[in-house]
């Protein structure tokens, strides 16, 4: 979602019973404040937020 390469120890986040990984704690904040935006139906992130 940052659109950084992950490197070292990505930062892993449960949603509804998937994993996602981000490279930074405010790229992980961003989406836990609202997941939807993010996703599409199918869990799989979208090339750009809604």
């Amino acid at each position: 979602m940052c659109k950084t390469p992950l490197a070292g120890n990505p930062i892993r986040l449960r949603y509804e019973g998937r994993y996602y990984v981000f490279d930074r704690l405010g790229c992980k904040m961003t989406f836990a404040e609202n997941p939807d935006r993010w996703l599409d139906a199918a869990g799989e992130v979208l090339p750009e937020p809604r």
